[in-house]
C-alpha cells in the first residue's frame, strides 16, 4: 500500500503536461515538471481558483526551470487535492508558454 503522499502525487502525475520527478520514496513533498512557467501557473491558480500553488524550484535551481515543489500533508483533504488536480489541468491548457 502506498503512503497517502505518494497516492496524491500519482494523481497530479496523471494530468496532461505534468510529470513527477524522481522515483525515490518521499513523505509529503514532491517535485513536478510543469508544462508552463511555474509563476504563470501559480498566478492562474490563485486568480482563477483561489489556490496557492507550489514553490517555483527554478528560482533557486536554474536547471529546474518549470518545476514545482508541492507539499500535501494529511491536513489537505481529498476534495482539495481533486480541486488542485482540476485546476492544474485547466492551467496547463490556459496559461501561455
Amino acid at each position: 500500500m502506498l503512503p497517502q503522499g505518494a497516492l496524491r502525487a500519482q494523481l497530479i502525475a496523471t494530468i496532461d503536461g505534468y510529470q513527477l520527478l524522481g522515483g525515490k520514496p518521499f513523505f509529503h513533498e514532491f517535485a513536478v515538471r510543469c508544462p508552463a512557467p511555474v509563476q504563470a501557473i501559480n498566478d492562474y491558480l490563485l486568480d482563477e481558483w483561489g489556490l496557492v500553488g507550489g514553490y517555483d524550484l527554478g528560482q533557486d535551481y536554474p536547471e529546474l526551470e518549470n518545476h514545482m515543489l508541492l507539499c500535501m500533508t494529511e491536513v489537505v483533504s481529498q476534495l482539495e487535492i481533486d480541486a488542485l488536480a482540476v485546476a492544474l489541468g485547466e492551467a496547463a491548457r490556459e496559461v501561455e508558454l
